[in-house]
């Protein structure tokens, strides 16, 4: 796995300030291919909130679970949180729900979970 260092991240963080000065509300989220305990999470935590963190209701399930193409499901113990919702601090933004979805129709969609975030924007 390939993961951003801390100034690789610098012309993202600098894009986004782009928005965050006009305003505009910024939801960052994907596979940061990092941990909770990663210099990318406390890059990000320091300038936004995490949506799992922050949600009314949320959960602790992983949202990496190493699916591979022939169907073989890694050992439990090798799942990850490497998938992030992160936004812009501003008291019209809500997170009510963060949720993890592990499996479709009893299967696995892909070697990461989806994440679904219920958010409520208030206009200013």
């Amino acid at each position: 796995m390939v993961s951003l260092s801390s100034p690789d991240m610098d012309p993202l963080l600098s894009k986004i300030n782009t928005f965050e000065e006009k305003g505009y509300p910024v939801f960052i989220t994907g596979d940061f291919n990092s941990d909770m305990k990663s210099d990318i999470y406390k890059t990000m935590t320091t300038n936004y909130l995490d949506a799992r963190k922050t949600a009314i209701k949320t959960t602790n399930l992983y949202t990496y679970n190493g699916y591979s193409a022939e169907g073989v499901v890694l050992d439990k113990a090798t799942y990850k949180c490497i998938d992030f919702c992160f936004y812009t601090e501003k008291p019209y933004i809500y997170a009510n729900k963060f949720n993890v979805v592990d499996t479709w129709s009893g299967g696995y969609m892909s070697d990461h979970n989806a994440l679904i975030i219920d958010f409520t924007l208030y206009k200013r």
